[in-house]
């Protein structure tokens, strides 16, 4: 089998943000930021601010926040020997 490609980039972390209602009103919205120096240059724990320069379109990606729901529990046995 031939290789069809290196990959070269690694992942990197990711902000979950709230953004607010639109002004036609409707649930919160969430989206996720890159962590990247680019679109995050600052980020001041001490005074609880971050700086965010979304590239056009990033926010536009947002989605309705859902409520998580956690599951927890054991997978049943095998009966096969």
């Amino acid at each position: 089998m031939d290789d069809l490609g290196v990959v070269a980039a690694k992942g990197q972390d990711l902000l979950e943000m709230e953004l607010p209602p639109s002004e036609m009103g409707g649930p919160p919205r969430m989206c996720y930021v890159p962590l990247v120096e680019d679109i995050v240059p600052v980020i001041n724990v001490q005074e609880g601010y971050m700086l965010l320069e979304p590239p056009d379109g990033l926010l536009e990606l947002a989605v309705a926040k859902t409520e998580k729901i956690v599951i927890r529990g054991f997978l049943p046995g095998s009966d096969e020997q």
